[in-house]
């Protein structure tokens, strides 16, 4: 086994690499989830402020806290209540 000057296996960082990239991409698509959102809470509330919490439709398992900014610059901020769901200020 080729170990690198720092004393750390070659396994380990392809291990802690692959680790990370899944987590990059459990984000991805909980934030693609997350966007798809948008469309429906900007019919709600035109170009206003608005906020409000729903049934996350991502994890299935905790309370989506949306907030809008129509008025302002047209993003949204979304945050489950579930630790390791979405959590994404645009």
């Amino acid at each position: 086994m080729e170990k690198p000057k720092s004393g750390i296996s070659r396994e380990s960082l392809e291990a802690e690499k692959a680790q990370k990239e899944e987590f990059f991409k459990k984000k991805i698509e909980q934030l693609k989830a997350g966007m798809k959102l948008k469309p429906a809470i900007v019919e709600k509330h035109g170009n206003h402020y608005g906020f409000g919490v729903m049934e996350c439709p991502i994890c299935d398992d905790g309370k989506l806290k949306y907030r809008y900014f129509g008025q302002h610059n047209g993003h949204i901020q979304l945050q489950c209540s579930t630790e390791d769901c979405i959590n994404f200020r645009e």
